[in-house]
């Protein structure tokens, strides 16, 4: 068998894996639609809200529906919120941060966060960027 031919079904198959199934929506693959934890600036395009945490309330209301997790002994942890790679606290410091210059939110896991940050101090964490 010559490689084209094998190309072809090499080619067929993996994308047949990336399909969603039928009558799915898949956000992740839509052009501008972040998946379920990031928004990106095309996502607010259409809020009309000043600052980022009602922005967040606007568009994706259930990133603050998780916005304190557990440690092993029970106590809990508050999100935190970075503003381009800088700690800026709770999730009141989205308040006075303005919609305008962002270009990406995205809501980590408790989990991911420990391991990325090994902060031990939050829960989830609350990432912004902007163009700076």
């Amino acid at each position: 068998m010559s490689w084209r031919p094998m190309l072809l079904i090499v080619v067929s198959f993996a994308l047949a894996g990336c399909a969603t199934p039928k009558g799915e929506f898949d956000p992740t693959l839509t052009p501008g639609v972040g998946g379920r934890d990031v928004l990106f600036a095309a996502d607010l395009v259409h809020s009309h809200a000043p600052t980022v945490y009602e922005a967040i309330l606007e568009v994706r209301p259930d990133f603050f529906d998780r916005q304190f997790s557990f440690d092993a002994r029970g106590r809990r942890l508050p999100m935190r919120v970075f503003v381009d790679g800088t700690d800026k606290g709770d999730i009141d410091a989205l308040r006075t941060l303005p919609i305008g210059p962002v270009t990406s939110i995205r809501y980590v896991e408790p989990g991911d966060a420990e391991f990325r940050w090994a902060h031990g101090t939050a829960g989830a964490v609350i990432v912004v960027t902007t163009a700076r």
